[in-house]
């Protein structure tokens, strides 16, 4: 990434850190923790068998394969089931080869991704958030561009808008994350997205991947 990319990745990413410092913490229990404070009631935790009902699922910045593997199952299997799985890492993932759309973002591209979905998914509605937060969202995001955003991610033009028609067309979307691998910001985003996507049937669709002693012990049948 040449310093101009990096630059405009970071100050589109700096748009939106008065909204979502507090509650994008080191891991998916800080991070809903967080969240109920800021929205005002409690989220529940998003455990991964909840992949078998999800219609779409966002990869960002983690492998499951590797660092979950029982998560990595369920959405290869929600991948062949829905053919709707989208990944944006800056490394190559053992389900890069499930993935209808694959984006490899420069540096500090991804941050800059999630601000913009943010921004779509809160123009078409806003979740758990409430029409206060919505607007004060939308006005610390309205100056994001796409061709601004393609430009410091080095992201092909389209590819962008792929993932969000995806998104913002599935039942049931969800986020995975490694909210300890991708950092505080990052963190922060897919949280703040993920509330936004969530519904009375579908709160707080956010998996934060880490492994655990049983992470490759737990029945796949379950």
């Amino acid at each position: 990434a040449s310093w101009e990319e990096i630059a405009l990745a970071k100050a589109i990413c700096e748009k939106c850190d008065g909204h979502l410092g507090g509650y994008g913490l080191a891991g998916e229990a800080e991070a809903i923790s967080g969240l109920s404070s800021v929205l005002g009631h409690s989220l529940p935790q998003f455990p991964v068998a909840s992949l078998r009902e999800a219609g779409f699922a966002l990869l960002v910045e983690c492998d499951p394969m590797r660092e979950h593997p029982v998560a990595g199952v369920e959405l290869h299997q929600l991948a062949r089931r829905t053919g709707k799985l989208a990944i944006v890492s800056n490394a190559p993932t053992k389900l890069d080869g499930d993935a209808a759309v694959r984006l490899r973002p420069t540096a500090g591209g991804a941050t800059a991704i999630l601000s913009w979905l943010l921004k779509q998914a809160m123009e078409k509605g806003s979740g758990a958030w409430s029409a206060v937060q919505k607007g004060e969202m939308l006005a610390a995001l309205g100056s994001i561009q796409d061709a601004d955003v393609e430009k410091a991610c080095g992201v092909p033009p389209g590819e962008l808008h792929e993932i969000a028609s995806l998104l913002m067309s599935a039942h049931r979307p969800a986020i995975v994350i490694n909210a300890a691998k991708a950092g505080k910001r990052l963190a922060s985003l897919a949280a703040a997205l993920a509330a936004a996507l969530s519904g009375e049937d579908w709160p707080l669709p956010l998996l934060s991947l880490r492994r655990s002693a049983n992470s490759y012990g737990l029945s796949l049948a379950k």
